[in-house]
């Protein structure tokens, strides 16, 4: 299997294996899609990090509690104690795991003295219009959408020779970091930490230096079991910024080509929709010999999670019923549309219920 020079750098630890739990079932290698980032030879299994993508795949799979996840939760709780300066990004899945709740959720996290709470939606129609400007401008023959850290780090790792074709753009939540040191000065200096559905997110973050906190949906769940916290008691909050148009869908399978639709109305025939990881890495074995024979789509929309991030493995719906799931983000999607179909109609008689922010 060919490898990368990505892996002679020692990359952040996200899964992790309890020895005293584990029984060496294997169920975890059964499940992980490389597999080669596993070694089952001993009393447990244990990890290479530096061949592991991050997927989660495992976290699943393992029906001893022995394997978990590593996020920054606890740090982000003690640093808030200790007076640092910090604001989220949430997860545009928090519609999903808090149905109705996801605008408490903020009133909790602004409850900590949190002073800004922004939406990963609003970086995703960035990351879009980016992905639109690189097809015009660039006319590639093939772009592999970046937005999974878990995907990036196949291709690094085991698929070397599909780097080139990954979209040069950033991420939703890099875009939104980005966004926020540019356009609020005044949190210019403030940590970053982000709501995430994503073990991987973790990895990217350390990579890139912009977002410091990789904070779990379900840590936050576990404190609000130990601390008896219910978000009805909080507040419903509106993000720090002008509600996202276009991209609220972006979690969802297919989320990227329904948002790309709405600039290039072709599009749609001329992507590949896939998700789940032993699907991609089987797709992944045999995309470049296809590149070479000019049969690949024209865009990959890929999400290593098989139901997109909204049922990540960081998530506390990833057990619900996806249908479920999808009418949630489906109900957001309109209510958004709603909101600018309203603002639209107040520009053209003169009232302006809402500033953009900057």
């Amino acid at each position: 299997m060919v490898q990368s020079d990505f892996t002679q750098v020692d990359l952040v630890k996200v899964i992790a294996v309890n020895e005293a739990k584990c029984v060496n079932c294997h169920a975890c290698i059964d499940d992980c899609p490389v597999k080669n980032c596993n070694d089952g030879r001993g009393n447990s299994v244990t990890i290479n990090q530096n061949l592991c993508i991050a997927c989660g795949a495992c976290l699943s799979a393992c029906t001893h509690d022995a394997q978990y996840f590593i996020d920054d939760f606890k740090e982000f709780i003690n640093d808030i104690k200790n007076g640092e300066k910090i604001v989220v990004i949430a997860d545009g899945s928090s519609a999903t795991n808090y149905p109705n709740r996801y605008k408490n959720l903020n009133g909790w996290i602004k409850s900590l003295g949190i002073p800004a709470v922004f939406d990963s939606s609003f970086g995703a129609e960035l990351m879009v219009m980016s992905y639109v400007n690189h097809i015009v401008s660039d006319e590639p023959k093939l772009v592999i959408s970046q937005n999974c850290p878990a995907i990036v780090s196949y291709i690094e790792i085991y698929k070397p020779e599909l780097l080139s074709f990954l979209a040069p753009v950033e991420s939703s939540v890099l875009q939104t970091a980005k966004m926020i040191k540019e356009y609020f000065p005044k949190f210019k200096h403030h940590k970053i930490a982000y709501i995430s559905p994503c073990a991987a997110r973790k990895r990217e973050f350390a990579e890139a230096g912009l977002v410091e906190y990789n904070i779990s949906f379900v840590s936050i769940n576990k404190y609000f079991e130990r601390n008896k916290i219910k978000l009805s008691k909080y507040p419903e909050i509106e993000y720090d910024h002008e509600p996202t148009e276009k991209a609220s869908l972006i979690s969802s399978p297919g989320g990227l080509l329904r948002t790309m639709e709405r600039w290039m109305q072709d599009i749609r025939g001329k992507v590949r929709i896939i998700e789940g990881p032993r699907i991609i890495c089987n797709y992944f074995d045999n995309l470049y010999d296809q590149v070479k024979n000019q049969r690949t789509p024209l865009l990959i929309d890929c999400l290593n999670c098989e139901f997109g991030c909204n049922q990540g493995p960081l998530t506390i719906a990833q057990h619900h019923p996806v249908d479920e799931i999808e009418y949630w983000i489906e109900r957001r999607n309109e209510d958004l549309h709603e909101y600018h179909r309203n603002e639209a109609g107040d520009e053209r008689h003169g009232n302006h219920s809402r500033n953009t922010p900057g």
